[in-house]
């Protein structure tokens, strides 16, 4: 059973996105190892997306035809210091973000499986064994999705539904709220549609 949306879904992304942070900063961890054993003090980026740009890569409608209930896109900039911006949309499915940060050399597979940290049990050596990372098409190379309904069994501790690509010298982020508990394959396919929309402006 779901946890009501607007006490879900910020955390959810938050710790995603908290997890990137370290993903995109540190070496690959070794199999099995833990978000927390590879947190570090995290440098400073260089250089930041300029303001407005992220919420400029969907607009509203877009997202409206997926999630009806879609507010207005807003942008998040909290942690601009480390090159990351977002563009959040709120409504009763939950929250959906599409964010932009510096590549740093990771491709985008690597800065999947470097997440998926942030949304299974640390304590199950088997955990990221049962998440499936799905190569996309029209996305650039290595770009891949995640699409997982929670499973404690499994060593999944919340759905998630992501994806990750790479374009010159900037990974795009989405992140969504309320695509894991229906249909997989309409899922990954509206992740895949919305991402190439995002992708195609960058």
């Amino acid at each position: 059973m779901r946890t009501a949306p607007e006490m879900i879904a910020p955390g959810v992304l938050a710790l995603l996105l908290a997890t990137l942070l370290v993903a995109c900063n540190k070496p690959a961890a070794s199999p099995g190892a833990s978000a927390a054993a590879s947190a570090a003090p995290i440098a400073e980026a260089p250089t930041t997306p300029p303001d407005g740009e992220v919420c400029a890569l969907l607009s509203d409608a877009e997202v409206r035809a997926v999630f009806p209930s879609a507010g207005a896109g807003k942008a998040e900039n909290t942690r601009a210091k480390y090159g990351i911006k977002a563009c959040t949309w709120d409504g009763t499915f939950g929250r959906f973000a599409v964010q932009l940060m510096p590549a740093d050399q990771v491709d985008a597979n690597r800065t999947m499986r470097s997440m998926a940290d942030g949304f299974i049990d640390p304590l199950r050596a088997d955990a990221k064994q049962h998440v499936r990372f799905e190569p996309l098409q029209g996305l650039g190379a290595d770009a891949t999705a995640v699409l997982e309904p929670m499973d404690a069994a499994k060593g999944i501790t919340t759905e998630v539904a992501m994806l990750a690509a790479v374009k010159g010298q900037t990974t795009l982020m989405i992140l969504s709220d309320g695509l894991a508990g229906g249909d997989r394959t309409q899922g990954l396919a509206t992740l895949q549609a919305l991402g190439q929309k995002a992708y195609a402006r960058l």
